[in-house]
């Protein structure tokens, strides 16, 4: 069982050799690690080769001369993998030690699986931990409902069967922010997924990440594809899933129509969306952490989380 992990890089140097030596570190090592850069100018590539001299593990340096955008640097990446199973990493997230010894264990122990996935320790700038993704276990299984009822950021942990990802069509480019969720919703519908407990991944928090700099219209625009793309699927649930389906994906959608009026100045449209949203499902569009988080600095937010998680008697 060969485990390839694919690092992705853009010019975030004392990062990506956080994430790299993350991999590197495993208690069960992987048999080749191939990092893409997308044309970095600040000595990211040359780190990069450098690895690729001296590393325990083969580090395949994949180095573009443009930023083709994150699924088609994972897309190239993928078309070079000799692995039976693959990871990826962002360049600036963090592999838990024995994040491979573990997924590898529940694949090998069960072969009909499409993937296994963990929860994920989320960290701020610094790589201090603040809490984790999910408080609650995760189901396992034929996951399609949960998954499609937005559960992002499911692929950051996950150690995926090769051949299935190659028969799905690698990652969609058109889905230049949500490439990640939109694969894990065509993943679920036809496959079945193991969920560990356990943070087996680091996601960071910080001001140069992806999430931080997207617009609310652009995302808007590619839930909107997703949502069209896969309604289909619906009709294989009981009619009261699909409707509570429905009205989630409606709140949803009218909470980012909000925040992109919002973005634009448009405060009365925003709150025409605002109360549409809250009319589907209150729960999507209101909740306590969203309003911390826009009300108050990340650090602030940041703080309250990690006392949240020590007062639910999570170290951490």
């Amino acid at each position: 069982m060969d485990v390839s992990v694919i690092v992705t890089s853009y010019n975030q140097r004392a990062l990506l050799e956080e994430a790299v030596d993350s991999v590197l570190d495993q208690t069960v090592r992987p048999d080749e690690v191939i990092v893409v850069d997308a044309d970095s100018d600040d000595g990211s590539q040359e780190l990069i080769e450098q690895y690729a001299e001296s590393a325990a593990v083969p580090v395949r340096p994949l180095l573009l001369t443009e930023d083709p955008g994150i699924p088609r640097m994972r897309n190239r990446a993928l078309e070079t993998v000799t692995g039976d199973y693959v990871a990826i990493l962002d360049g600036d997230d963090r592999f838990r030690p024995e994040k491979i010894e573990r997924e590898t264990a529940v694949l090998r122990e069960n072969p009909d699986l499409g993937a296994v996935y963990s929860n994920v320790f989320i960290t701020d700038q610094s790589g201090n931990r603040i809490g984790r993704r999910y408080q609650d276990r995760q189901s396992s299984g034929w996951v399609f409902p949960e998954v499609f009822r937005g559960q992002f950021g499911m692929m950051r942990s996950m150690l995926i069967d090769y051949d299935t990802f190659e028969s799905l069509g690698f990652l969609d480019p058109e889905f230049s922010h949500y490439d990640g969720f939109e694969f894990t919703v065509k993943l679920a519908r036809d496959h079945e997924i193991f969920y560990i407990h356990d943070p087996l991944a680091e996601y960071r928090r910080h001001p140069g990440g992806a999430a931080e700099w997207r617009q609310k219209s652009d995302e808007l625009a590619e839930l909107r594809k997703i949502y069209d793309k896969h309604e289909d699927a619906l009709s294989e649930l009981p009619d009261r899933q699909q409707a509570e389906l429905q009205r989630y994906w409606q709140a949803l959608l009218a909470d980012f129509e909000a925040s992109a009026a919002l973005g634009n100045g448009d405060y009365a449209s925003a709150t025409r969306w605002y109360l549409r949203g809250l009319k589907h499902d209150r729960r999507v569009v209101f909740n306590y952490k969203k309003c911390l988080n826009s009300l108050l600095p990340q650090s602030a937010y940041n703080s309250l989380q990690k006392l949240y998680w020590r007062l639910q008697g999570d170290t951490l």
